[in-house]
């Protein structure tokens, strides 16, 4: 995706499910501008706990980074951002970088969001996957659709029938094991 949250800031944004329990991103922030530009990102996440013994997102440290982290039923979720980021506490807790962009340059961060039942193990997860090479899974990824066809027709509804048929047809098809 690409957005322009602020003049002459343009963000390009990727998101990967490498796992079932997890989530992750990759964010790069690029001036356009002509002139330097400070300003605060700010990497929400909300979570209304079920039960009584849930807990909201709160900024802890984990081997000393900063993260996120709650529970809900089972699950201790884990929110991991890079480059040393600093938590906030409000309704809206976050983890937080102070950028400053000086014209024509970027800041990338990537974050993974783990979610499985112990936070310990979450966090590790979340430190791995975030240091994994993306261009090598993008370029997996690629592969293994390579065979896919693309069907334009000029018709936005017929395009849409024509890749979920095709996304049918793969569930079709059972592993040898």
């Amino acid at each position: 995706f690409r957005f322009v949250p602020m003049p002459n800031i343009e963000v390009f944004a990727e998101y990967w499910v490498p796992e079932s329990d997890r989530v992750a991103g990759r964010m790069r922030l690029h001036n356009t501008g002509e002139d330097e530009r400070t300003f605060r990102m700010e990497l929400v996440a909300l979570l209304n706990p079920s039960g009584d013994e849930g807990m909201a997102m709160l900024p802890m440290k984990k081997e000393a980074v900063n993260v996120l982290q709650g529970r809900t039923e089972d699950l201790e979720p884990v929110l991991f951002l890079t480059g040393g980021p600093y938590g906030i506490r409000s309704p809206y807790t976050s983890l937080a970088h102070d950028i400053t962009l000086p014209p024509g340059t970027s800041r990338r961060f990537t974050w993974v969001l783990a979610s499985g039942k112990d936070a310990d193990e979450n966090f590790r997860e979340a430190r791995v996957t975030a240091a994994r090479n993306w261009q090598a899974e993008v370029a997996h990824v690629e592969m293994i659709n390579a065979g896919d066809l693309h069907i334009e027709t000029g018709e936005p509804d017929w395009d849409a029938a024509f890749a979920l048929g095709q996304a049918a047809a793969h569930r079709l098809v059972l592993s040898r094991t």
